[in-house]
C-alpha cells in the first residue's frame, strides 16, 4: 500500500462526485458534492425560456389583428350556432386555435376557413373581404341567406370559394369576375335569381364553376355554353 502513495481517483456517479482517496494506512472516502441545486435550476431555466421563446415565436407569426377583427365582425352577424362551432372565437383563444380556421403554414398565411355543415344562420358581412391571409372559404351546407356581398380586390387572394347549399338571395354579384386567383367558385343551391354575370367569362380558366339549382334568367353565356368539337 506504501509504495501506491496517495492515490487518486475519481467517479461520476449521476449527480454527485465521489472522490476516493487511497492513505497508505487507511482508506478514507469522500463524498463531494456538486451545486447540484444551482445546476439544476440553471438547466431548468435554460429549458424554459426556450421553450417560451419558442411559443411567443410561434404566436407572433400566428396572429393577424386585422383579420381577428374581420372574423369576429361575421361572427356578430351570425345568428344560430346550434353546434357552438364559434364558441372558442374570444380574446381568452388564441386566434390559431379558433374552430374552422385553418393554416398551412407556419405562420399566418394562407389560411382556410371552413364552417362546412355546422348549421350557422345568418348573414355574410362585407367586412369578410378583410382577411387578408385567407385563401380557401368554404361556407357550404349551413342557412346562410341575404345577399352575397360584392368581392373586392382584397378577396382576389382567394383560391376557393364554396357556398353551396345555403339560403342566398339576389342576384350574384358582377365583382365575382374579378376574383382573378380563383380556381374553383360554387355557388349552387340557392334562390338566387337574375342573370349570370357575363363577368364570369372573364375568367375562363376556372377548374370548378358551379351554379346550379338557382333561378337565374335569361340568356345562358357562351363561355357555359361547351364548345363543340370538330
Amino acid at each position: 500500500m506504501a509504495a501506491v502513495g496517495q492515490l487518486f481517483q475519481e467517479h461520476l456517479l449521476c449527480d454527485h462526485k465521489l472522490s476516493v482517496f487511497l492513505n497508505p494506512t487507511s482508506f478514507r472516502f469522500r463524498s463531494q458534492i456538486l451545486p447540484l441545486q444551482s445546476r439544476s435550476l440553471r438547466l431548468h431555466q435554460l429549458c424554459l425560456a426556450a421553450s417560451l421563446s419558442t411559443v411567443a415565436n410561434a404566436t407572433s407569426t400566428c396572429s393577424n389583428e386585422t383579420d381577428k377583427i374581420a372574423l369576429l365582425a361575421f361572427k356578430d352577424f351570425i345568428t344560430e350556432d346550434p353546434l357552438g362551432i364559434l364558441s372558442s372565437w374570444n380574446d381568452s383563444v388564441h386566434l390559431c386555435e379558433w374552430q374552422g380556421v385553418k393554416r398551412s403554414s407556419r405562420d399566418w398565411r394562407d389560411v382556410e376557413l371552413n364552417l362546412r355543415s355546422q348549421k350557422l344562420a345568418g348573414n355574410i358581412p362585407e367586412s369578410l373581404e378583410n382577411l387578408t391571409s385567407l385563401q380557401i372559404l368554404n361556407l357550404s351546407c349551413n342557412q346562410l341567406g341575404g345577399s352575397i356581398p360584392k368581392p373586392s380586390g382584397l378577396f382576389s387572394t382567394l383560391s376557393s370559394i364554396d357556398f353551396a347549399h345555403n339560403n342566398f338571395n339576389g342576384s350574384l354579384p358582377l365583382e365575382v369576375g374579378s376574383l382573378s386567383n380563383t380556381q374553383e367558385l360554387d355557388f349552387s343551391e340557392h334562390m338566387l335569381s337574375g342573370e349570370i354575370p357575363i363577368t364570369l367569362g372573364n375568367r375562363s380558366k376556372f377548374e370548378h364553376l358551379l351554379l346550379g339549382g338557382n333561378m337565374f334568367q335569361g340568356r345562358i353565356p357562351p363561355f357555359l355554353v361547351p364548345s363543340k368539337e370538330p
